[in-house]
């Protein structure tokens, strides 16, 4: 009860800051405590990016609504001095995540770039440092980071993750490495680099002028310049254009990506769905979700009947079923959406086939779907009907409102049984003695 009570106030935190696009949300939940009267709290932080005192209504504010915030400031504390350490992206959350100046680590200049500008440079979080995750982490604390990070990514190749949120202590991260910019609207004006861009730009058009100038004055013959040293000029000007155009020019693909874990999966980000995305994430990771309930009171005897009201059966990643226990009747209803063809017909086995297809031609798909009362017909051999049984649309209803209800706790995870991770990889196989020679044996002792 005490998780779900902080569950159901933490969301809305999240929800209110969602019009600020650029947030950053660290949410870090807790493990079993490794005593029993050890006291863990769950730890939810939120930051967000040019959010000032005077944009929330606990602070002052009549023209923005903002009640989540306003009631987490009521119910809580309200820092009245509690500053940023920059004004700025890079340094700080630098800051934040170590408890130092972020100048101490590198993260800071007086001048020049005072933030970092791309994924693909190599300036980041140092390794060495130690941020409030780390600690956590080895305190018993699971970890995660839902948002924006903006701490670098790489050192020297692009699969060293030396910055990256994993390594400084985090568990899991969705979001975005980089930051959210006008180059990642392509409605917008550009901003990474804008004047040097501009520069670059120009002196790109000055030498095209100056390269079809030559060309023309020696097609006229205007000017004693041979065909070999306007081409090599043209070879040049092409060469400036690619060489910041490769990056400049694609600054949306390069740095407004969304990342899971170490894995990109979206280049360039879609912001009409990010908000959401994150928003969903963040939920998802805040809220252990764990399908089981403990059986210690049924088996205790302290309790008649499971904690489980509706369990739900998959064949594979497709919801076939779900049973409804209904407690104030004890009817154990089953409802099936979709069945195997069972093969000979009617046997409730694939004997022909090993094991029976999760979906395509090989399953029925019931529309309506079957009801069964396990309580009375515990091997389903006698289908429901609203003709034999009056709550039969009562209970359809009721057990379709809980399949919703279970939908919206799911989220996209890696596939562990995809191609990719399900090939024998030669490099991966544990082995006794030298690959691919591989072979041991242990006596009786114990011994190999």
């Amino acid at each position: 009860m005490r998780s779900a009570a902080r569950r159901g106030r933490a969301a809305p935190a999240a929800r209110d800051s969602l019009p600020v696009l650029l947030f950053l949300c660290l949410l870090l939940k807790t493990c079993e405590p490794k005593t029993a009267n050890a006291f863990k709290p769950n730890i939810l932080l939120i930051m967000a990016d040019d959010l000032g005192t005077g944009d929330l209504g606990c602070y002052g504010n009549n023209t923005l609504r903002t009640p989540n915030i306003d009631q987490l400031a009521e119910e809580g504390v309200r820092l009245t001095q509690h500053l940023a350490a920059a004004p700025l992206c890079t340094p700080s959350r630098a800051a934040f995540l170590t408890g130092r100046h972020s100048f101490r680590s590198g993260m800071d200049a007086s001048n020049g770039y005072r933030a970092l500008q791309w994924n693909a440079g190599s300036g980041g979080l140092p390794e060495n440092e130690t941020t409030f995750a780390r600690i956590l982490q080895q305190h018993g604390y699971a970890t995660g980071l839902i948002g924006k990070w903006h701490q670098g990514v790489n050192c020297a190749s692009r699969g060293d993750h030396c910055h990256h949120p994993l390594n400084h202590g985090f568990d899991y991260f969705y979001g975005m490495p980089f930051t959210l910019t006008n180059d990642c609207d392509p409605g917008r004006p550009p901003e990474v680099d804008a004047a040097l861009r501009a520069q670059l730009w120009g002196y790109t058009q000055f030498l095209a002028l100056g390269i079809l100038t030559l060309a023309a004055g020696q097609t006229c013959g205007f000017f004693s310049v041979s065909a070999r040293a306007v081409t090599g000029m043209a070879g040049v000007g092409c060469l400036f254009f690619i060489s910041w155009y490769s990056s400049f020019g694609f600054v949306r693909r390069w740095n407004c990506i969304l990342m899971r874990n170490h894995d990109v999966t979206e280049q360039p980000m879609v912001l009409e769905k990010t908000a959401s995305l994150m928003l969903k994430e963040a939920v998802s990771y805040i809220e252990r979700v764990i399908d089981g309930h403990s059986l210690v009171p049924l088996l205790q005897g302290a309790e008649a009947r499971s904690a489980h009201e509706f369990l739900f059966h998959y064949c594979g990643q497709h919801l076939h079923a779900a049973r409804w226990h209904q407690k104030d009747s004890g009817s154990v209803w089953k409802v099936h959406y979709t069945t195997p063809q069972f093969h000979p017909e009617g046997a409730g086995a694939c004997y022909g086939r090993g094991v029976c297809p999760c979906s395509g031609e090989g399953v029925t798909h019931h529309r309506p779907p079957l009801l069964f009362d396990l309580s009375r017909d515990p091997s389903e051999a006698r289908p429901l009907t609203p003709d034999s049984e009056p709550l039969y649309h009562a209970v359809i209803a009721r057990v379709g409102a809980a399949v919703s209800e279970h939908r919206q706790t799911l989220s996209p995870v890696p596939q562990q049984f995809s191609m990719s991770n399900i090939l024998w990889k030669p490099w991966l196989q544990p082995c006794c003695g030298h690959f691919p020679f591989c072979s041991c044996h242990e006596d009786g002792d114990g011994t190999p």
